[in-house]
């Protein structure tokens, strides 16, 4: 009986020990993820604020992959505005040169909001697993997006997260900590010039 009671007590003192820094890894590992994501969305504000050529952000839901793609005749210009579409990748993009797609891991989408319209994580990831596309045009102003991520082991709105914000003024995308999906406050977009877009009869 004096055996098993101290057996009992060096299993409790292990998991003591152990639990918090295996959670503590978890929490590590999210967190990381969460800043490649950002780097990610950081290449695509660069990319879209020196070059004039179309890029588009896409998210497969099967493989849980962010990619950005670019439009594979590098000469054609589009004046249509960025617009977001539920559709597989057609043969005009192409993945982008030194930009390495960033696979969910330890987190998954929780939230994926485009100048305050929210896209519906249960229509991008019930669409036969066809990739959600974000396809952004030169000469348009491009949207304010932001990406909620949460830990893959915890479920519920309740869990912690990370929000990464791209401003479409700034070329770098930012992350922080939130309490959890629930308190997400995605970013305000911002009103677009029209005389600046060359559309000045175009009612407000």
């Amino acid at each position: 009986m004096v055996e098993m009671i101290v057996v009992i007590i060096l299993i409790g003192v292990l998991a003591a020990i152990v639990l918090p820094r295996f959670m503590g890894t978890r929490d590590r590992a999210a967190g990381a993820e969460s800043e490649t994501v950002r780097q990610l969305m950081s290449s695509l504000g660069q990319r879209l604020t020196l070059s004039g050529q179309g890029v588009a952000l896409q998210f497969e839901p099967e493989a849980r992959r962010f990619s950005l793609l670019m439009r594979a005749d590098s000469g054609s210009q589009s004046t249509a505005s960025a617009s977001a579409t539920v559709k597989p990748s057609s043969d005009e993009w192409k993945p982008m040169p030194l930009v390495r797609p960033v696979v969910l891991a330890s987190t998954r989408l929780s939230a994926l909001v485009v100048d305050g319209r929210s896209i519906p994580v249960t229509t991008i990831n019930g669409n036969a697993g066809a990739p959600y596309q974000l396809e952004f045009q030169p000469g348009r102003a491009r949207p304010v997006i932001s990406i909620v991520l949460v830990r893959e082991d915890l479920a519920g709105e309740d869990a912690p997260a990370y929000q990464i914000d791209l401003p479409s003024s700034e070329p770098v995308a930012k992350v922080r900590s939130i309490a959890s999906a629930r308190t997400f406050m995605p970013l305000q977009t911002r009103g677009e010039d029209l005389d600046a877009a060359g559309r000045r009869d175009q009612a407000w």
